[in-house]
């Protein structure tokens, strides 16, 4: 090799090097905040490469700044896990508030971590009554299919097939482990139980999303069985500009006599209910299920200028042809069905704003609903299971082909503009038999469990409990980055 060749390779190199380097470095704007005297820290988003088929070829770790990523976090008894990143920089003694905040469609978490931890650093700011040393952010990470095929997942990490995250549906694999009885909703439910065991004083937990988190988030809100652990900590639900909502009475306010499926599940409650909550809808009926969301807190949130189709499905065109136009469409629904809107619920229009997750939550009233606001325990409207972690033994779920979102997404702020075209929607699909209902863990007085420095009582539990067990607590069966820091 010549002198100059040998230059060229050691420059190029070098010039890797610092790429790598730059990836993997920390960075972020210091802004004066609105408060006199007050400043606040904006971190930049980490930048992740990703493959033809849109799967995610690694998840970042350095680059996200003041970030843990939790790779242990077990999900099921045979060990299975999912990724969470959760903020480093809190007081653990003193966290008051947590904030679950859920990616959209492109399920970039670490983005939805740092817009959300951002949103709470600007809060600080803003407000005297927050604190970022108590409100704890935190983001799970629903792998699929195409991650899998790009190389972001551990082995024992969930995957589900295309959005079927988003619908609470079960996960696709590992196979031949509990994944295909082990829903997304069940994965919300065991992180909603930790937050409420772990932080010594919680007092307020926030399940946040936009675009097509928030799809799930009102689904999880209606559909989410009752007596689950981590209920008596009071969870509020905040659902920002999705691209439809789970239309709770029958009617509709655009009503198309062409359109099958307007009120099957995702679009509304007529059927196809996921098995996770099968059991308890027929228990409850749709009547009684609809009296119980109305009990919960829910904030519902539009875009002043959120005028983009998003999902251009018949289904979703007979709630409104905009994003804006379908929250304004549904909360008179719900007016409707009550007489008048629920005193749990809010609704806000956000000024300036279009389907763009930044500004949905940096707005005023936005971080007031997020990291402020605080409701009493929501009464129990209706008769509780008496059981509060059935076995869906009998119960069907659909199959995992049919429930993408197609050309509900999201415009996020970092995605670029929204899909314009959707897939047809599914009908008439068959019904596909329903494995046996994950074992979740579980750990004393049936709070789920997280990898922690105190193990808890693996004692069987007796005649009359769940049928749910504890996990054993080294962390399942993927390699740690990081443990729970408790």
């Amino acid at each position: 090799m010549t002198t100059p060749s040998r230059l060229l390779w050691f420059l190029s190199l070098v010039g890797l090097a610092l790429v790598g380097l730059a990836r993997s470095e920390c960075t972020w704007v210091d802004h004066q905040g609105p408060r006199p005297n007050s400043t606040w820290r904006e971190y930049d988003t980490a930048k992740v490469g990703r493959a033809s088929n849109k799967g995610w070829q690694f998840l970042p770790t350095t680059d996200v700044c003041q970030a843990d990523l939790l790779r242990n976090f077990t999900v099921t008894s045979d060990g299975l896990t999912l990724p969470i990143y959760m903020t480093s920089d809190v007081d653990y003694s003193r966290v008051t508030r947590a904030v679950v905040v859920i990616a959209g469609k492109n399920r970039d978490t670490w983005s939805y971590f740092n817009l959300m931890r951002n949103a709470r650093n600007l809060a600080a700011a803003t407000f005297d009554s927050v604190s970022t040393e108590t409100v704890a952010v935190l983001s799970p990470m629903f792998m699929t299919v195409a991650d899998k095929e790009a190389g972001a997942p551990i082995a024992s990490d969930l995957i589900w097939d295309g959005d079927n995250w988003s619908t609470g549906r079960f996960a696709s694999l590992p196979e031949n482990t509990t994944a295909e009885s082990t829903a997304s909703f069940d994965v919300l439910d065991v992180l909603l139980a930790n937050i409420a065991s772990k932080y010594p004083t919680i007092r307020q937990v926030v399940v946040a999303g936009h675009s097509m988190g928030a799809q799930m988030i009102s689904r999880f809100s209606v559909l989410r069985n009752s007596g689950q652990a981590g209920e008596s900590t009071t969870t509020s639900y905040f659902i920002a500009n999705p691209g439809s909502w789970l239309w709770l009475e029958e009617g509709r306010p655009f009503p198309d006599p062409g359109c099958q499926g307007f009120d099957t599940y995702k679009y509304g409650l007529n059927e196809s209910i996921p098995a996770y909550a099968k059991r308890e809808f027929r228990s409850l009926g749709r009547n009684g299920t609809v009296t119980r969301a109305i009990g919960r807190r829910l904030n519902l949130l539009v875009g002043q200028n959120d005028n983009g189709r998003g999902d251009i499905r018949c289904q979703a065109l007979t709630q409104g042809h905009t994003h804006k136009e379908r929250g304004y469409m549904f909360k008179g629904s719900v007016t409707n069905i009550t007489g008048s809107y629920p005193a749990a619920w809010t609704f806000d229009e956000v000024p300036g704003c279009t389907h763009n997750d930044k500004c949905m939550f940096q707005a005023n009233i936005s971080m007031q609903r997020l990291f402020i606001d605080e409701n009493p325990p929501p009464p129990s409207p209706v008769k509780e299971s008496s059981d509060p972690h059935p076995a869906l033994f009998d119960l069907t779920d659909a199959p995992s082909s049919g429930e993408g979102e197609g050309g509900d997404d999201s415009g996020q702020s970092h995605d670029g503009p929204e899909v314009a075209e959707a897939e047809p929607y599914p009908s008439n699909q068959p019904q596909a038999p329903d494995s046996p209902k994950a074992d979740l863990p579980q750990a004393d007085g049936g709070v789920a469990a997280l990898p922690s420095s105190q193990t808890p009582s693996t004692s069987a539990p007796s005649a009359g409990e769940p049928r749910r067990r504890l996990a054993n607590q080294s962390g399942g069966g993927g390699p740690s980055i990081l443990p729970w820091l408790f």
